[in-house]
């Protein structure tokens, strides 16, 4: 079945440029997610890196003020220069933070003798971001320096930010993870990935560009395959998604993942009818070449959050469940001052769609994705027929680490309450 052939929308499809210039949307910056700086462990240079062998980093520790709430911790990340000869200047810590003047100073590591230097934060006990280390053989500027200095220091010392090789989780092959103690886990520790279970090597889906499949090594079971439909495939399969589709087949959860790599990411996933029919065509073929049964689920980040609630929503046939991480909700069809903002939820309310399961979650640390995502969540919960919601914050910023370690929790609940395994 082609996209064609799909019954035209019910759902409402927003306006979309005319003119053949590359569609675009207004971006947002996201908020300052400043974590306050504390003094680092009392302990001299070697005392401190034969703990980072022994524990791995960053190094966890009690916050001396007890903690709000359920409690803090104190994080210290730890950086070792390689030999005698080296000219380190400076080391900052490039988290997943919108970057301002005074980012060189709080996220600056301090030098602690014999080439370590080391920088400790406080952070609440479910805390988890991405990070990486930035050596630079410049001196940082003064405090008194013009901002746009400091600004163009701190981007030139990021572009040799690397992955922590001490760290106890790594993201990807550039960036590592932190975590306190309660932080939701990871299925996946990337710095060991002879433990990642086999995956059969994402297959692309012929005739239709951009989709690809991954099924996992285990048979497939008697009814056929859930379909997970995962947004920004590549980034997945960067992330390690295999051990997540290993992880829930273990547990009893087996799904065949639909993979999609866009092409033009701000024109797709922004409530595109046409990326839906296409979407909806892509799945309709998996059905002819695997066993799979009943409705999908569709995953994703950030605009693919937007994207994945929108295509339950235009397409409830053949989406059982939408997943949400951070969505950009405040997307306001193609003219960004028309309308108001926050197209999907106003249409939401407005039009009353059917659906069946939805998950949303954001991050406390983001600009206003969180706000935006509860408000979404009072427009479902308000639906005359409201679909089984869950909504969600987490302690984190708009982070793909973040997303990783939830992900799985998501789609376990997906794939159970939503009825694509019964």
């Amino acid at each position: 079945m082609t996209a064609s052939s799909f019954p035209a929308p019910t759902f409402p499809t927003p306006p979309r440029p005319t003119a053949e210039a590359t569609f675009r949307v207004r971006p947002r910056v996201a908020a300052a997610d400043v974590l306050p700086r504390v003094a680092p462990p009392t302990l001299n240079p070697a005392e401190l890196w034969a703990r980072v062998h022994a524990e791995g980093t960053p190094l966890v520790d009690q916050a001396s003020d007890g903690g709000v709430g359920d409690g803090g911790v104190v994080l210290t990340f730890v950086y070792r220069e390689r030999d005698d000869t080296s000219t380190t200047a400076a080391v900052v810590l490039d988290r997943s933070q919108r970057v301002e003047a005074s980012t060189c100073e709080t996220s600056a590591l301090e030098p602690l003798g014999d080439g370590v230097w080391a920088l400790s934060l406080r952070v609440e006990s479910q805390w988890r971001g991405a990070y990486a280390l930035a050596a630079s053989s410049t001196p940082a500027p003064q405090l008194d320096s013009p901002d746009a200095g400091r600004l163009a220091w701190w981007w030139a010392a990021a572009e040799h930010a690397a992955a922590d090789p001490h760290a106890r989780e790594q993201l990807d092959a550039k960036r590592s993870v932190a975590s306190a103690p309660a932080a939701p886990r990871s299925s996946i520790n990337a710095s060991h990935p002879t433990q990642q279970p086999a995956v059969e090597p994402a297959t692309p889906l012929a005739d239709h560009p951009g989709f690809s499949v991954l099924i996992p090594s285990t048979p497939a079971p008697a009814a056929g395959w859930p379909v997970v439909l995962l947004l920004d495939g590549d980034r997945w399969l960067d992330l390690g998604i295999g051990a997540i589709t290993a992880e829930l087949a273990s547990a009893g959860t087996p799904f065949l993942t639909l993979l999609h790599q866009p092409t033009d990411r701000v024109t797709e996933y922004t409530c595109s009818q046409d990326w839906v029919s296409r979407a909806a065509a892509a799945i309709s073929a998996v059905g002819r070449l695997w066993p799979v049964t009943g409705g999908a689920i569709v995953a994703g980040q950030s605009l693919g959050g937007l994207a994945a609630v929108h295509a339950q929503c235009a397409a409830p046939d053949v989406f059982a469940a939408s997943i949400s991480q951070s969505g950009s909700f405040w997307w306001s069809s193609h003219d960004p001052e028309a309308d108001g903002a926050r197209w999907l939820t106003r249409t939401i309310a407005e039009h009353q769609p059917h659906l069946r399961s939805v998950w949303l979650e954001a991050g406390l640390r983001e600009h206003d994705q969180a706000e935006q995502s509860g408000e979404l969540a009072a427009a479902l919960a308000a639906l005359p027929t409201p679909p089984r919601l869950h909504w969600a914050r987490f302690d984190g910023g708009h982070d793909w680490a973040c997303w990783r370690a939830g992900l799985a929790e998501a789609l376990a609940w997906a794939l159970d309450e939503s009825g694509v395994t019964q």
